[in-house]
């Protein structure tokens, strides 16, 4: 049995349940990897090479992107990244399975549904206006010292 700690995130599944019967089993919260997978899949980035280093560095320290940067907002990469399961099965009864390639091809109302679902469990991926709650509330950070190092 693995042991649970309150700043890790588990492999706790929430299983969300549909008006038909059938149900999608989703994580309960993502961890930091994959919230930086999801991250990494929207967004693209090109540095401009054109300009000497120099340059580059002097726009940086002015505050200018050197290159550009362009997000993909994207439902089904949060999705590939929070299903675990499903309920779904094709007429003569197989299963269908959880792929990528499914997803892309779920409804548009029940993958907004789930996309709210997800955001409902993890407050962190929105803005610090729309958030009100938050694992570490100001004053409540762990640290990171050693404690030798106090």
């Amino acid at each position: 049995m693995t042991q649970k700690h309150k700043y890790f995130v588990d492999a706790e599944v929430d299983r969300i349940s549909l008006e038909d019967g059938e149900w999608v089993d989703i994580k309960h919260r993502l961890s930091i990897r994959d919230q930086d997978l999801i991250g990494e899949k929207l967004m693209e980035i090109e540095l401009d090479t054109s300009t000497s280093r120099e340059e580059r560095r002097r726009r940086r320290q002015a505050g200018e992107f050197p290159g550009k940067a362009k997000f993909k907002p994207s439902t089904v990469v949060l999705l590939e990244m929070s299903i675990v399961d499903w309920s779904f099965t094709y007429p003569d009864g197989s299963k269908v399975p959880v792929t990528v390639d499914m997803i892309g091809k779920m409804e548009p109302e029940l993958a907004n549904h789930l996309e709210e679902e997800i955001d409902q469990r993890n407050p962190l991926s929105q803005t610090p206006q729309s958030s009100t709650s938050t694992p570490f509330q100001e004053g409540q950070l762990p640290s990171l010292k050693k404690p030798e190092d106090t």
